[in-house]
């Protein structure tokens, strides 16, 4: 049965590659960027490389723009054909809860000229990240112990 609604609800092998390709560019260009911050007193001065760091904010924000448009595919089937099934639904909800937390922080990173509320968007923005990576292991954990693949 849990094999039957899987494959209702299947993600076609390149829209599994696109998220997947945009939530790695966005692992590895935030986790790069909180290695540096933290490693340096995690407030930004002088000591940082800032070419350096402003690229990788560049890179992050190019594969959140993929990211938003994976998730906007996947919300056209696999989320409301999973919301429908009942199934991993608190793991579902979860990601996107996150996504919606990681886009507002985002912008507020962007767009925030008050430098208390920028630091506050900058720990939900790196809170939400993480929770998303594990959010997302769950999810898929699942799937792979469901289905056995």
């Amino acid at each position: 049965m849990n094999i039957t609604r899987h494959k209702r609800n299947h993600v076609p092998g390149w829209q599994r590659w696109f998220l997947y390709t945009a939530i790695s560019g966005l692992i590895l260009s935030g986790g790069i960027w909180m290695a540096y911050y933290w490693s340096l007193g995690g407030e930004m001065n002088e000591s940082m490389p800032l070419s350096f760091m402003r690229n990788l904010m560049m890179i992050h924000g190019i594969f959140a723009y993929l990211g938003a448009i994976a998730t906007g595919i996947f919300l056209n089937h696999h989320v409301v054909t999973g919301w429908r099934s009942r199934q991993q639904r608190g793991s579902g909800s979860s990601l996107l809860i996150l996504f919606v937390i990681l886009v507002g922080s985002g912008l507020m990173l962007y767009y925030a000229g008050d430098d208390d509320l920028r630091r506050l968007a900058s720990l939900a923005h790196q809170l939400a990240g993480a929770g998303l990576l594990l959010s997302l292991v769950i999810h898929v954990g699942k799937r792979l112990i469901t289905t056995g693949r």
